[in-house]
């Protein structure tokens, strides 16, 4: 298993325009998946896509963060 210095590195060397999930996002913003989830239903945090559009709602979909 990675350690997070590892992941931060891996997820620093990206691209600029690639998306990461919600636990990449999490772990790169340095806070919970749980945070991230109440702050995105509480319509906070970071911009995110959410299947086919920005902000789309639906259950069950993935959320990227860019």
């Amino acid at each position: 298993m990675m350690k997070v210095v590892e992941v931060l590195d891996a997820i620093n060397a990206l691209h600029p325009s690639t998306l990461l999930t919600t636990s990449e996002a999490a772990i790169f913003l340095r806070t919970s998946v749980t945070k991230m989830e109440r702050l995105r239903k509480d319509g906070d945090g970071a911009a995110y896509i959410q299947g086919d559009g920005v902000y789309a709602k639906g259950f069950n979909q993935t959320c990227l963060y860019g």
